[in-house]
This record gives C-alpha cells, structure tokens and sequence, in this order.
C-alpha cells in the first residue's frame, strides 16, 4: 500500500568523465570535510533555471514551441540534478539524485542543527502530484548520507513533498526537539472495483526527532483531500 504512496527516489550514480561532461556545478557549500555540490545539466542556463524555480519544469511550457530549445528538450530531456560530497582534494565521496524527475536542486542557507536541506522541483505545469520537495542530509562518519527515519525498525529517507494532493508543516522546530506533520493523499487502486471513480486513501505522517533519533509514525484511512481545503487538523497524526 505504502509502495502505491511512494514519491521518494534516490540513485546513486557513478563518476565518470562521460557523466562530468553531461553536468555543471552549479552550487557549493564548503565543509570542514569538503564541500557539498549540485550539478544540472550542461544544457540549462541560468536564467531558463530560474524560471523553472518560480513555475514548472517543462523547458517545452516555458519556452514556447517557436523556441529550437524546446523541440530538443523533447527529444533529449533535461537530466536530473544531483547532489554530491566532494572531499578536500576534489574527490567525489558521494552522489544521488534526490528526485528522479527534477532539472534542478538547491541546498539551503537554513538548517536543522546539523542537518542540510536540498531543494528539488518536479512540477510538470499540471496535474496534481507533481510539486516540490526537501530532502534531509547529515554527515555520519565524515560522509554525506539521507537522514532516515525509524518506523517500527524499518528505516526510510526523510523527504517532505508539497502538490495539490499532498503537504507538510512543522509543529515543532527547536534543536532538540522537532516535529513535522506530512499529508498525502493517493489512489487506493488495491481496492478498485472498476466503477466510474477511483477509492483514494489518506496518509497521516509524523515525523520526530527527540536529539537523538529520527521516528516515523503513520495511520492510513480511506478519504480524499486538495490543498485548498486546509491542512487537516493534528487530531489525523498520529
């Protein structure tokens, strides 16, 4: 059920030079360990980027079918960014896409404690589960890694999402004690009998963190909810 759910995908990705020459750096944050990158593709200048930040990801929407770029956008899509550690000397530690459909990423001057937030955009211009979502780093050992959350021993990346079907918040946000409500709503195509509409399911999430650990609470239940209805009140979260 929670697979049906799923809006987090992250691949590690191999460096080589046929890779470098696809990619430029586009952001870096030094480190005492290094430094911490975004690269995009080589084809995205800044200013279709900065577009792509304030609307959609489509190159094809924003610029226009009389633009060239547009037609080769279609046939040869932007690559995902990457987000990547760098050690001292230059030597990539760590790479992954943070979301398999998004052109662009950002990290961000704020953070939680030792935690670093990366930016991505995956808003395709319409419908609505495509938006934008926060990633959660940390360093663990000298290396960059996803923070991940416990839910009954099982443990799974820390990614917060925003569309029309779906939402977060803080509650509480201190250095040692945060909590952050997530709201998602999907098809229930498990338990679709084949009538004129498709039953949707609710997911109820939050997450915490005491000082010492990242914990995932959920309560699944059937309903439907659109961001213009409000974020439903803290008696859904578990």
């Amino acid at each position: 059920m929670k697979a049906l759910c799923s809006i987090f995908a992250s691949v590690f990705l191999a460096s080589s030079a046929a890779q470098a020459a696809q990619y430029q750096v586009v952001q870096s944050v030094a480190t005492p360990q290094g430094r911490l990158e975004i690269l995009e593709d080589t084809r995205l200048d800044r200013a279709l980027e900065k577009r792509m930040w304030r609307s959609c990801v489509d190159p094809g929407y924003l610029l226009g079918e009389g633009d060239p770029r547009a037609k080769v956008f279609e046939q040869h899509p932007l690559l995902p960014a990457m987000f990547r550690q760098a050690d001292a000397v230059g030597h990539v530690i760590f790479g992954t896409v943070p979301d398999k459909n998004s052109p662009i990423g950002r990290i961000e001057r704020r953070r939680l404690g030792s935690v670093f937030l990366v930016d991505s955009n995956n808003y395709i211009c319409m419908g609505s589960y495509s938006g934008s979502g926060v990633s959660f780093f940390h360093f663990a050992h000298g290396r960059i890694a996803p923070v991940a959350a416990d839910e009954n021993g099982k443990h799974s990346p820390i990614y917060l999402f925003r569309s029309m079907k779906s939402n977060w918040r803080f509650v509480k946000n201190s250095p040692s004690r945060i909590e952050i409500e997530q709201v998602h709503c999907c098809p229930d195509f498990e338990h679709d009998k084949g009538g004129e509409t498709v039953p949707f399911l609710m997911r109820y999430i939050t997450i915490r963190f005491d000082g010492r650990r990242w914990t995932k609470a959920e309560r699944t239940t059937p309903g439907f909810w659109e961001g213009e209805g409000g974020f439903p009140p803290r008696r859904e979260f578990p």
